[in-house]
């Protein structure tokens, strides 16, 4: 009896080192839900049990937002990151930070005196929290997911929206590529660091302005998809036929929040598949 267990528990530890139990074995999905709040950018990012959300809309897509988080049954983000300072990403964030437990607030170098920062400081400040400045090359997880920050690599620049943090997350095989509205100057630094941008699905910069997604840039991200975050008739022409020409040359499948509502990725650690609202 006690060799047959012996052997038993022999085969077993001979076979799990052949066979070693794969990461993806528990809570082994990736869940990003880019959200339809018209010309701005709001994305959840659910990994197992843990959660980040990158932007927050504007001021009057607060209900819209907490209502995402509450279909979820979220009460706690690992992280919160407003890309910038525009009202138009961080407008609803007070909101999401009084509402829910939140672990780091990261935020580029940037001030404002509007009244939706000013709200976004307070909330801040009401939870004992700070802004966490992020840097190239700075590495944080949401889970399995693993996630590095390639941008701002300056605190002086003329574009408001050059200051935003843009963090390539890897969860698997798959790459997903958030830029919030980095333009051609934080591309052109992107580019010139090394790092590797490449990326299954690119968060398209700036809600498809003429002046972000280079045809330089999309090279080197190289993306399979390419998600727009956009308002259906907004007034300044987004996404650009400039933009859109660079996505199509590029040979990425191009998904809009104005034309499809909602989407959904869901990443299985080696491909990504789609859900749409509308």
């Amino acid at each position: 009896m006690q060799f047959a267990q012996l052997f038993l528990r022999s085969a077993f530890l001979f076979l799990a080192l052949i066979f070693p139990p794969t990461v993806w074995a528990e809570n082994s999905t990736l869940l990003l839900r880019f959200l339809d709040v018209g010309q701005a950018d709001s994305i959840l990012v659910i990994q197992g049990e843990h959660a980040l959300l990158i932007d927050a809309g504007n001021n009057a897509d607060q209900k819209m937002v907490l209502a995402e988080l509450e279909q979820f049954r979220l009460t706690r983000l690992d992280a919160v990151i407003g890309t910038h300072v525009h009202e138009d990403h961080i407008g609803a964030m007070d909101a999401v930070i009084k509402k829910l437990s939140v672990g780091t607030v990261y935020f580029p170098r940037q001030t404002a005196t509007t009244k939706t920062f000013k709200d976004f400081v307070t909330a801040v400040k009401s939870k004992d929290l700070k802004l966490t400045v992020p840097h190239p090359g700075d590495k944080f997880d949401v889970g399995l997911a693993h996630l590095e920050v390639l941008a701002p690599a300056r605190a002086d620049y003329d574009d408001p929206n050059d200051f935003s943090i843009v963090v390539r997350l890897v969860f698997g095989s798959t790459v997903f590529l958030f830029t919030g509205d980095a333009s051609f100057e934080s591309e052109r630094e992107m580019l010139a660091s090394g790092r590797d941008l490449s990326a299954t699905v690119l968060k398209v910069g700036h809600h498809g302005s003429a002046t972000a997604s280079s045809a330089t840039f999309l090279a080197a991200v190289h993306p399979k998809f390419a998600v727009i975050c956009v308002g259906t008739g907004n007034k300044y022409g987004h996404p650009t036929a400039a933009a859109l020409g660079r996505l199509e040359a590029s040979g990425a499948v191009v998904y809009r929040t104005d034309q499809h509502g909602t989407l959904e990725a869901t990443s299985d650690g080696a491909t990504v598949s789609w859900r749409m609202q509308k």
